[in-house]
C-alpha cells in the first residue's frame, strides 16, 4: 500500500462562501427539480450559512430526501426539523 502525500499547491482549498439569497435559491431550485420530494409543503430558512428545513412529510424517505436535494444545493450545516406525519 503506497502513500502519496500531497504537495502544498495540490491541497484543496476551502471553498468561497455563498449569500444566504443565493443558497436559498439554489436549494429551491434543487427541491423544485427533485421529483421524489412535495415542494409546496416544505419552508426553508436560510440564516448565516445554516439552513433550517420546516415542514411535513409522510414518510422518514421523503423528509431525508430533502435533506440531501439541500446538500446538493450546497448547504452544509442543516437542521431537519420537518415533522414526518403519515397518512391515516
Amino acid at each position: 500500500m503506497a502513500f502519496i502525500l500531497k504537495r502544498p499547491s495540490q491541497r484543496r482549498l476551502p471553498k468561497a462562501t455563498i449569500s444566504d439569497e443565493a443558497l436559498l435559491a439554489r436549494i429551491c431550485a434543487s427541491l423544485n427539480w427533485d421529483m421524489t420530494v412535495k415542494y409546496a409543503e416544505i419552508d426553508v430558512v436560510v440564516k448565516d450559512g445554516a439552513v433550517t428545513l420546516l415542514g411535513t412529510a409522510r414518510t422518514f424517505r421523503d423528509k431525508w430526501a430533502v435533506e440531501r436535494s439541500a446538500r446538493r444545493a450546497g448547504a452544509r450545516r442543516i437542521a431537519n426539523e420537518m415533522l414526518v406525519l403519515p397518512d391515516v
